[in-house]
């Protein structure tokens, strides 16, 4: 899973985009592939994503299992809770 934080376009909307990360790029550029839902929605089928709430706008973050820790994306390279590169995008 991938996700971005984006500023809130209003008091209902958490600014997350979220996906699987494996979207190609024609899927990922048609808007009619996506579904506004709630956060708190999400969090109630997937606990995992609680964390989410608390990064700010301008946060980037992947995983590739439900059961591995999230990573932040920084200059398009994976890296760690201590900040080490631990890979890249694509790895």
């Amino acid at each position: 899973m991938h996700g971005v934080r984006k500023e809130p376009n209003n008091v209902s909307d958490s600014g997350w985009i979220l996906a699987s990360g494996g979207e190609s790029k024609e899927f990922a550029a048609a808007s009619s592939n996506y579904r506004l839902v709630p956060l708190e929605r999400m969090i109630e089928s997937d606990a995992t994503l609680a964390p989410l709430r608390d990064f700010p706008p301008g946060t980037e973050l992947t995983r590739r299992e439900v059961s591995e820790p999230w990573r932040f994306i920084v200059d398009d390279q994976v890296v760690d809770e201590d900040g080490k590169v631990v890979g890249g995008l694509r790895e």
